[in-house]
C-alpha cells in the first residue's frame, strides 16, 4: 500500500501479533559494552486508518527494537496482540522496517495470567533474548554466556525464578 505525501513521516497506531525475540546484527552501545540490539518479531501488522478509524492490513512481518518502553509490559509470549504508536518513514508499507520511535504499548489480547518482569537494562534484555532463544544461537558468535549469566544474576537478585520467567514463556525447554 502506497501512502500519499500527506501521510509520509506521520505517526500511526499499529496492532501486531508477537512472534518472538531476536537479536539484530547491528551493534548497540550500552553500559560501556558493545552488544547486539534486542528486537521483537511481529507479524500480521495492521495500522489504524486516520480517516475511518478502522485497522487495515499493513504487512506480514517486521521487527521493532525491544526498548525499555516495551519491557515495562513484562514478558510477552508468541501469539499475543500488542498495540503501539510508531512513525512510518518509508514510502511503501511493504517495507515495514521503517517503523521508528515506537511508544504507547498496550497488550490487546493477552494469552497468560501471570506476567513476569523484564530487565530495564538493554544489556540484560540481550541476555534474556539469548536465554529464550538459546537453541537458535548454539556455537554462534551472537551467543555470549557472560551476558546470559548477568541476566541469571538479575533474576536471582530480584527473587524471580529463572525457570519461571524466561524458560516458561519462551520456545525453550525447562
Amino acid at each position: 500500500m502506497k501512502l500519499n505525501l500527506s501521510n509520509f513521516n506521520q505517526r500511526f497506531t499499529f496492532r501486531a501479533i508477537v512472534q518472538g525475540y531476536c537479536l539484530d546484527s547491528v551493534w548497540s552501545t550500552n553500559e560501556e559494552h558493545y552488544i547486539w540490539k534486542p528486537m521483537i518479531m511481529l507479524s500480521n501488522i495492521n495500522y489504524q486508518n486516520t480517516d475511518t478509524g478502522l485497522f487495515e492490513y499493513a504487512g506480514e512481518k517486521t521487527c521493532i527494537s525491544y526498548t525499555n518502553k516495551i519491557a515495562k509490559l513484562g514478558q510477552l509470549v508468541a501469539g499475543e496482540m500488542i498495540q503501539f504508536n510508531a512513525r512510518y518513514v518509508g514510502e511503501y508499507f511493504e517495507s515495514l522496517d521503517r517503523l521508528m520511535n515506537p511508544s504507547k504499548f498496550k497488550i490487546i489480547k493477552p494469552l497468560i495470567d501471570k506476567r513476569y518482569p523484564v530487565p530495564a537494562s538493554e544489556y540484560l534484555r540481550v541476555g534474556y533474548v539469548m536465554e529464550v532463544n538459546h537453541d537458535k544461537y548454539p556455537d554462534s558468535k551472537m551467543y555470549k554466556q557472560e551476558i546470559v549469566d548477568r541476566y541469571d544474576d538479575w533474576c536471582n537478585t530480584n527473587a524471580y525464578n529463572k525457570k519461571s520467567t524466561a524458560t516458561d514463556q519462551s520456545n525453550t525447554e525447562p
